[in-house]
């Protein structure tokens, strides 16, 4: 008969375990021993599919004979590793699958931890990013402020009532020239002239004002703002890393990673070593203080640092805190950099030796 055999506890009952077997959920079995006689709720600690549940949950009992409270009862006083530990023995290869309350706790807080950081690391480069569009939005705002009042006072021309005038009177002339025989200006003449002359004053005046925009002086200036709008937007930004200062605070959010050995006892606690792998293969890295784990765990979980090409200026994503010969994916130059937590360094003296990195 196919079931799970459970380990189950109570906080009421410290140091005692239940072990039996059931073929529904062990949840299940554990609300109906849930009832009004506990105070508490108990808990499954350990749980394991197998093919013939109770001649299994027979053999554990025997191995821990010793430890039962009662022949008549399925409770042992012996702590949940013990009792872990005998399942596990007994059950060798016939397991199918099985559930620990305490891996898998630990599991999913791990796994929250490293959510909680990597969003902390998003907000972060989201907000260096977004400061960086405000400071050049704010710089290309100076620029253009700057060089308003030059081009304009370039292209100033007379008023347009002066234009006006002069396209009223050349129409007042036209008509008469064309119409000799007319005795003076009738009043219908006089407002047809103000018409034309309101039309045409408009498109002398802005011919006057494109021909100021064609000059030597005019195009100069011009070219010198766009010069410096596009050396204000080529200008490198800001590193969007988390600094030393921008770290969270010990024991709000620390970078968690599968394969690291460094786990925080108690704030200011010396970390123990853990295991990293870098170009000649695992090394033991003595993390030290909990500032430096932090930049290590960092640098595992891939957090990247913006970099400017010293040839394009153009800018690339880096691990942090690594010495690497970059390839710049604009313009393909090859150069050496090493990278920190909020910013790099040009290495000089390149030998093209290094350790390659993906842009």
């Amino acid at each position: 008969m196919e079931g799970y055999v459970y380990v189950i506890s109570n906080k009421a009952m410290p140091n005692f375990v239940k072990v039996g077997f059931t073929t529904r959920s062990p949840k299940e079995r554990a609300i109906e021993l849930s009832g009004t006689a506990s105070p508490y709720p108990a808990v499954v600690e350990y749980s394991v599919f197998v093919d013939n549940a109770p001649a299994f949950e027979r053999e554990v009992h025997r191995r821990l004979a010793a430890q039962r409270v009662s022949k008549s009862r399925e409770w042992f006083k012996c702590s949940r590793a013990k009792a872990i530990e005998v399942i596990k023995a007994s059950a060798g290869s016939v397991a199918k699958w099985e559930h620990d309350r305490e891996v898998e706790e630990a599991h999913a807080l791990a796994q929250a931890r490293e959510a909680r950081l990597q969003a902390e690391i998003r907000r972060r480069q989201q907000e260096a990013e977004r400061a960086v569009a405000e400071a050049k939005e704010t710089a290309r705002k100076a620029i253009l402020e700057k060089y308003a009042p030059q081009l304009a006072k370039l292209t100033t021309v007379p008023d347009f009532c002066v234009f006006w005038l002069i396209a009223s009177a050349l129409t007042v002339f036209v008509f008469s020239v064309l119409l000799p025989a007319t005795k003076g200006m009738s009043t219908g003449l006089v407002v047809v002239s103000c018409l034309i002359g309101l039309v045409a004053g408009t498109l002398l005046q802005e011919n006057a004002r494109d021909r100021k925009k064609r000059s030597h002086q005019y195009i100069a200036l011009e070219a010198a703002r766009d010069a410096e709008l596009n050396t204000c937007d080529r200008s490198p930004s800001i590193a969007t890393g988390i600094g030393p200062a921008e770290r969270p605070a010990a024991g709000a959010l620390q970078p968690v990673n599968n394969n690291s050995r460094a786990f925080r006892q108690s704030d200011g606690q010396q970390m123990q070593h853990k295991e990293a792998r870098y170009d000649g293969g695992p090394k033991s890295i003595d993390t030290g203080t909990p500032a430096k784990a932090a930049q290590h765990e960092a640098s595992d979980n891939g957090a990247k640092v913006n970099v400017t090409c010293p040839a394009c200026e153009k800018l690339m994503r880096l691990p942090i805190l690594k010495k690497v010969d970059a390839t710049c994916p604009h313009c393909r130059n090859v150069f050496r950099v090493s990278t920190g937590t909020s910013g790099f360094t040009y290495v000089p003296d390149w030998s093209g030796n290094g350790r390659r990195a993906r842009c």
